[in-house]
């Protein structure tokens, strides 16, 4: 599977989560530490203006993320990966592909 295919999947899950709270114990206190942090956009702001802001600044580091961060993504996010890569030993290589895309598969 592509890596901006598989990045793009946790990161849709990520912030779809944030938004519903979904993320379980977990969110509350992300969103205590983000109020009570320099983070400027969320003060003053309603519990869901909270997670908005939160969803969208999520969804920008990760987008920042290289092929490099496979193994961490999937640690951090192990509901949000790809069922076929969710188990086993990840390996990482470029496609023959024209663009040259980085692939991500389960190492057989």
């Amino acid at each position: 599977m592509k890596w901006e295919t598989v990045k793009q999947k946790v990161i849709d899950q990520v912030y779809f989560r944030i938004l519903r709270a979904e993320i379980g114990n977990i969110t509350t206190s992300i969103l205590m530490d983000l109020a009570l942090s320099e983070f400027q956009a969320a003060k003053g702001l309603r519990a869901d203006q909270i997670r908005q802001a939160y969803a969208d600044k999520a969804v920008e580091v990760l987008r920042q993320w290289d092929v490099r961060a496979v193994g961490r993504l999937r640690e951090l996010f192990p509901w949000a990966f790809p069922p076929s890569l969710s188990k086993g030993t990840l390996t990482v290589f470029m496609d023959d592909s024209p663009e040259a895309n980085w692939c991500v598969e389960i190492k057989r």
